[in-house]
């Protein structure tokens, strides 16, 4: 058996990364908060949280009342302009292009139309093309600014997300390499996820307060898409289409077609 451990390096990086999440998740606290959220020594959060604030990505905000006498604590949270997020939602005959801050605030968000079963080259020229048009357009012209892009595709992804198999009539081809098209053409990192599982990925994020793990997501436009989710985790099957209802036929005989032409 092999045993492999972990470098400091990691170790940072995974904590720095767990603190951000927290923040997003929760909102501003004090380090004493965050200190018993990540199970961290008072002394760890400390320097965690000084070398965050020192990089830009943390601010200081109020002081809380405590009550007693004593030093009152500081609220940290995250800074909303340290960087923003870019996304495109490729939909039947129609993309939405967006960028937002880290608080959620949308920059900018334009439909685009497609036509149906759109050439994948082309419509990733087209739409790269847009999108990095878009940023000049809204000062977004520092490269650093950006954390990365982020696809939400109808139809059937890959395991690795980094393939569509099949986008029912977003795409014209099939098994299409979107990820790393993108990546070469806006050259930001990419990653992507079925439509129906990034709505509900919001849905999840929005709703965390409610506390309910376990879900059924339901999606009807053009077609029936679902998610489920158990324990707050998001589960997709061996073939990533778990819980996928569309295209399964719920009548024997003499039914409308579907899109698919089954």
């Amino acid at each position: 058996m092999t045993y492999q451990g972990d470098n400091l390096m990691s170790v940072k990086r995974a904590n720095r990364s767990a603190a951000l999440r927290i923040l997003h998740e929760k909102g501003a606290m004090s380090r004493k908060r965050l200190a018993e959220n990540m199970h961290l020594t008072p002394a760890a959060i400390t320097k965690i949280v000084g070398e965050l604030i020192e990089d830009g990505l943390l601010l200081e905000g109020d002081m809380l009342s405590s009550g007693t006498a004593g030093r009152r604590e500081i609220l940290i949270d995250l800074n909303p302009r340290f960087a923003c997020g870019l996304g495109i939602l490729l939909n039947f005959r129609q993309a939405t292009l967006s960028a937002a801050w880290l608080d959620g605030s949308v920059i900018f968000s334009e439909k685009v139309m497609l036509e149906e079963s759109a050439p994948a080259e082309e419509t990733v020229a087209m739409l790269s093309a847009r999108l990095l048009a878009l940023m000049q357009e809204n000062g977004l012209t520092d490269d650093r600014l950006i954390i990365g892009l982020g696809l939400a595709v109808r139809g059937i992804t890959a395991e690795d997300g980094r393939v569509v198999r099949n986008s029912f009539g977003a795409l014209k081809e099939t098994d299409y390499p979107l990820c790393k098209k993108f990546e070469e053409m806006t050259g930001f990192p990419t990653v992507m996820e079925n439509n129906v599982r990034s709505l509900f990925s919001a849905h999840m994020f929005l709703s965390r307060d409610e506390g309910i793990g376990s879900q059924f997501f339901i999606r009807c436009g053009t077609g029936i898409g679902a998610a489920l989710s158990i324990d707050g985790k998001i589960w997709q099957g061996v073939t990533a289409q778990c819980a996928e209802i569309g295209h399964i036929p719920v009548v024997r005989r003499g039914g409308k077609p579907c899109r698919c032409g089954k």
